[in-house]
């Protein structure tokens, strides 16, 4: 299966609309989209770092003497 970063292409029509195209090069419809994206959600999702919030002890300004 491909990765989620190779799964979203656009194909430009002569009118000027646009498609979002699957692996094989073909357009894919609205339910084939959500599966799209519940895809690269989870990849997302499998690659993001954990937000750790730290409240500072004391902030020094350097520039402003």
């Amino acid at each position: 299966m491909d990765s989620a970063m190779d799964t979203g292409r656009y194909l430009q029509h002569d009118d000027g609309t646009w498609s979002i195209v699957g692996p094989d090069g073909w357009p894919i419809g609205p339910d084939e989209l959500a599966d799209l994206h519940a895809v690269v959600l989870s990849a997302l999702v499998a690659v993001s770092v954990p937000v750790i919030d730290v409240e500072p002890i004391s902030v020094r300004d350097n520039e402003i003497r």
